[in-house]
């Protein structure tokens, strides 16, 4: 196609070719006799930018690349559509200028942009889902094992405790078994407190700066690496 803005602001098709009406709806000689019409194809939120890069364009003469969407009535759909052309000033008339160059229809590439940045969505809402389920669960966990096996070794502890007060004195041997037993209590009471903070640390509870606080901590104490944490 040829495409000319007059100084004046005044637009028409000098040439279409015969793909216009395939492509637009509407036949070549139609528009080139109502050039106005294919301003009115454009959807309304995209002619802002339609005329602005023909502003840009027509002013550096620079190629003038644009795509948006138009409707089209013929076919009562909506299409992308792409021009590419190359600006030139018209020597026989100051202050116009012509282009020259191609529409082509980029619907489909459209759809394919928009079904794989849908699909990215979802693939992103799927992510947090199991984040937020994979969190739960080991809130889940870490509590049951801070609860129940903590509590049960507890209970443990404090039954072997008893025991080891009654045995016999002639038995020493009794005594090393139950000082071995309150050991292995108090080493898996020490476990279950390191994996359950290790699954979901309380701390969490407070929020992320006292947790990050309580990391750096722990951090500096394990590591004996001097840490300072600044929120």
């Amino acid at each position: 196609y040829q495409f000319v803005r007059e100084s004046d602001g005044q637009v028409r098709f000098p040439y279409l070719s015969e793909g216009c009406e395939a492509l637009l709806g509407l036949p070549a000689a139609l528009l080139e006799a109502e050039p106005a019409r294919f301003l009115a194809l454009i959807l309304p939120e995209d002619r802002a930018g339609y005329l602005e890069s023909m502003a840009t364009s027509a002013d550096a003469l620079t190629p003038w690349n644009w795509e948006g969407r138009i409707w089209i009535d013929a076919f009562k759909d909506v299409k992308w559509i792409n021009l590419r052309s190359t600006p030139l000033v018209l020597a026989a008339r100051p202050g116009a200028v012509q282009w020259e160059g191609i529409m082509t229809n980029i619907s489909a590439g459209k759809q394919a942009q928009r079904e794989v940045s849908d699909s990215r969505a979802a693939l992103a809402e799927l992510t947090a889902h199991i984040e937020a389920v994979k969190e739960q669960e080991r809130t889940r966990i870490a509590r049951e094992i801070h609860d129940d096996l903590g509590g049960n070794l507890t209970a443990i502890k404090m039954a072997v405790a008893m025991l080891a007060r009654r045995l016999p004195a002639e038995q020493p041997q009794l005594a090393e078994k139950a000082a071995y037993v309150d050991s292995l209590v108090d080493r898996t009471i020490e476990a279950v407190h390191r994996i359950s903070l290790d699954l979901r640390p309380p701390m969490l509870d407070f929020g992320i700066v006292a947790a990050l606080e309580w990391q750096v901590k722990e951090f500096e104490s394990q590591v004996g690496i001097a840490c300072h944490f600044d929120a």
